[in-house]
């Protein structure tokens, strides 16, 4: 469906349209309950002392499937307890908020219970968990020499002294069964405690771990090495949401090699045996696929509570475009970002959510754009494995959009490659071409294009900056230019050409004053905030100004060494380029800008970085 004049659904007023919270379902689809009814049943048939990993990159549905599966429980024989990993990552030893967790959950359930002897049992267990706690914290707290823990001490001479008054036999008696240390002392207790509460009954204490993905990666590594400290208690389940990728990175950083092993370049622990060790159930969360697209919207539309008039326009005008973000049949660009879509097919639910939000926020900031083109351009920014194309936007703009809609009316058959050649393969993307010969077509019209990225990087970046969107835009037509520059010094035939006022024409023209300062001032705009990186490619600039004043002075019209600049050109601009790119997508980015190798970042450190040179006004 179009946004055509007098379409109702697509000209409407968007006032009454709201932005949807990212919260956990309280009506979920996509199997959620079916996934709950089999975890349900596995928690409570089978011997409580293992641990369930809920495995999924950002925004997949940990929350809300470890919700279901809380809520799907027998609370008469289920203890549930709830740990926000996040709120606590601050705390020097995480055992201890977890261990209170555990008791508050007890005396929680405790208080619900009808059973006399069963509240006893619980309140008991709940008091020695809360005794283990403050033993624990007062031998941390005495270690570290914090004040108010002579106490501890004082009760430890004092215990010393009982022991020298008595006979020798029972003084050995007792040195032999007193647990010399409180560590062991008070896992002892608690696996008595507990022991003495699970019984012979059912009763197990599940424990859900969730918000890792808040944590830092430190704080998420130290929850799980928590966690193995209940393994050798009877009753224990733990259900923990966490992002399996980031997990095994950070364990085969944090150990990849012992001391022992150094020398021999062996790796003392792999993050992908350690969660296996870890994890007895894991479970990878699927993403949303085009048969559950429906059932998802439903669901959003209900826990969201959307106004009619919007809950219709998701439906009619944003749906069709969503299904072209779903639709993957796993032809992913080699590095693309893998985080939240497989290369199967299908998207997180979070970015789903993210999708609609970003498009109500630009279309209220600019209600005259049209809705299919606006839509159509968000869903090739979001789409990883159509980032070629999204630079090309970027670079080209209506030049491209235009190529693209010479090629598709048959007009040029080559219009992009002849825009730029490294553009001839986007014409065999049949996904694409499809999606923007029907669907898409909308963007191709549009006079404004420029508008519409930036309405749509507004929304859609954390930090957007025209000036580097601008800055893309330059560099495209510079690369342009040098293409132009490089066919005229082909077709001449002796040197004198570079002495007319034709050839620097064609230079200037090429690399423009404008262009160049435009890109200048983006990459020293950064430069004080970046640090290192961006003086890294302050000399690629160098390189792309001292290459101007060398073909407008310099040059004797040889057409090997015109090859030579022109290939040093286009690497300094396609670094800068992906350098601008990277900065205005960085919110979703690597820590190294996507293009640069490492050895051509090597390079740039190596070669001389002079004092920032003259813009060409200013010379």
């Amino acid at each position: 469906m179009g946004a055509e004049k007098g379409d109702d659904i697509s000209r409407q007023d968007f006032a009454e349209h709201r932005i949807i919270l990212d919260l956990p379902s309280k009506a979920p689809a996509l199997g959620f309950q079916g996934y709950a009814k089999a975890f349900k049943e596995i928690i409570e048939k089978s011997e409580p002392q293992f641990a369930i990993g809920i495995l999924g990159g950002w925004g997949t549905g940990k929350t809300t499937l470890m919700q279901c599966i809380k809520d799907s429980l027998d609370k008469r024989q289920v203890i549930p307890v709830e740990f926000s990993a996040w709120r606590y990552e601050r705390e020097q030893h995480l055992i201890i908020p977890l261990l209170d967790a555990v008791r508050d959950s007890l005396l929680q359930w405790s208080r619900a219970n009808a059973e006399k002897d069963v509240k006893r049992t619980a309140a008991q267990t709940a008091s020695t968990v809360g005794r283990v706690m403050r033993a624990l914290l007062a031998g941390i707290t005495f270690k570290a020499g914090v004040p108010g823990t002579m106490e501890v001490s004082l009760d430890a001479n004092r215990a010393i002294s009982e022991l020298d008054r008595l006979s020798q036999l029972r003084r050995d008696k007792l040195y032999a069964e007193l647990p010399q240390s409180f560590y062991y002392a008070g896992f002892r207790a608690l696996s008595e405690a507990f022991e003495g509460f699970i019984g012979t009954s059912q009763r197990r204490i599940v424990v859900f771990i969730d918000d890792l993905d808040r944590c830092l990666p430190e704080g998420a590594l130290e929850v799980i090495e928590s966690m193995k400290l209940f393994f050798d208690l009877k009753g224990f389940v733990f259900v923990v949401g966490l992002d399996q990728s980031v997990v095994e990175t950070l364990i085969d950083l944090k150990y990849e090699t012992h001391p022992s092993l150094a020398q021999q370049g062996k790796q003392w622990v792999r993050g992908s045996e350690y969660i296996k060790k870890i994890f007895q159930v894991p479970f990878t969360l699927p993403p949303v696929s085009l048969d559950l697209l429906d059932d998802f919207l439903e669901a959003l539309d209900s826990d969201a509570k959307l106004p009619e008039v919007q809950s219709e326009h998701i439906h009619k005008i944003v749906r069709p475009h969503l299904e072209a973000l779903v639709r993957r049949a796993g032809n992913r660009q080699e590095g693309a970002d893998e985080t939240w879509r497989s290369s199967a097919g299908g998207v997180n639910p979070r970015e789903i959510k993210r999708y609609i939000n970003a498009y109500t926020l630009a279309i209220k900031v600019k209600p005259h754009l049209d809705s299919n083109a606006l839509l159509a351009l968000q869903t090739i920014l979001f789409r990883s494995d159509w980032d070629k194309i999204k630079n090309a936007l970027y670079s080209y703009r209506r030049l491209f959009t235009n190529a693209v809609r010479q090629e598709l009316d048959g007009q040029a058959a080559t219009a992009l490659e002849d825009l730029d050649p490294d553009l001839s393969t986007i014409s065999r993307n049949t996904t694409f071409w499809n999606y923007i010969a029907g669907l898409g077509r909308p963007l191709l019209e549009v006079p404004n294009i420029d508008e519409y990225i930036y309405a749509a990087g507004t929304a859609i970046d954390f930090t957007p900056d025209p000036r580097l969107q601008d800055s893309i835009h330059a560099v495209g037509r510079i690369l342009r230019g040098l293409r132009g520059i490089s066919d005229y010094v082909e077709n001449q035939e002796n040197a004198e050409f570079v002495t007319s006022n034709e050839w620097k024409d064609i230079v200037l023209q090429a690399l423009h004053p404008e262009d160049l300062s435009r890109i200048e001032d983006s990459v020293y705009a950064q430069q004080s905030s970046s640090g290192n990186q961006s003086r890294l490619h302050a000399a690629y600039l160098e390189d792309l100004n001292s290459s101007s004043t060398f073909l407008l002075n310099d040059y004797d019209g040889s057409k090997a060494a015109f090859q030579d600049r022109y290939a040093k050109l286009k690497e300094s601009l396609d670094v800068l380029r992906n350098y601008f790119i990277y900065l205005n997508d960085r919110p979703y980015a690597s820590l190294i800008s996507p293009g640069v190798s490492k050895g051509s970042l090597g390079e740039a450190a190596e070669s001389p970085i002079k004092s920032r040179p003259l813009r060409r006004e200013e010379s």
